[in-house]
């Protein structure tokens, strides 16, 4: 997506997020609409949505802590925008073929529940230099695989968001100050950073 003029608030209140841990943390420092009860953010209860399980893994739905599948969730909430930030649990070792294809089974799943839903790929965030498994979910993996998520985004008529370029300092890597402290998990600058980009590189 291109940078356009701050679409507010309002935009960012009609996107559901979906994601591993590196989404969860929206819930719990509330920083969308609604705080920690917010209803627009779907991860599961395990934490972990690896790229191999998109499909079979369920979140919870805050409203009523049942948990579905994605596309189930997705055939029940008709959502009117996702952002989906899938593959930090598996870029260290899929393939680029084996990470598009799961997310484009996911991407197929998602329009056939709900043929009017804007899907939005958002690219996998840095890690901080200091992180724990650097060497496995490295830099270079993560921005190889951006630029698949990027290149499967404008194949099937999705869109990409780059929040990764504003994440990162001028070494390449997550801005610590954007880390809650473990190297990898967002902090709430680092979702008001992430958040002030979707607002301003929004869907026209």
């Amino acid at each position: 997506l291109q940078s356009t003029s701050d679409a507010g608030d309002e935009y960012i209140d009609n996107i559901y997020f979906v994601g591993d841990s590196t989404t969860h943390g929206m819930a719990y420092y509330g920083v969308l609409k609604g705080g920690k009860e917010t209803d627009k953010v779907w991860t599961p209860r395990s934490g972990t949505l690896a790229m191999w399980n998109l499909l079979t893994e369920k979140v919870v739905m805050p409203s009523d802590n049942s948990e579905l599948t994605i596309p189930e969730a997705v055939e029940v909430t008709q959502p009117k925008m996702m952002v989906l930030t899938l593959g930090v649990n598996g870029v260290s070792s899929c393939s680029k073929e084996q990470l598009t294809g799961y997310y484009k089974e996911l991407i197929e799943e998602i329009k056939s529940a709900s043929q009017d839903t804007v899907i939005i790929l958002q690219s996998i965030y840095p890690v901080c230099s200091d992180y724990q498994y650097v060497n496995s979910i490295s830099m270079e993996k993560i921005n190889n695989a951006n630029s698949w998520i990027a290149e499967l985004a404008q194949e099937n008529g999705c869109y990409y968001l780059n929040t990764a370029s504003v994440l990162v300092d001028e070494s390449g890597y997550l801005n610590p100050s954007y880390s809650n402290g473990d190297g990898i998990h967002i902090s709430p600058e680092g979702f008001s950073v992430i958040l002030d980009y979707i607002r301003t590189h929004a869907v026209q």
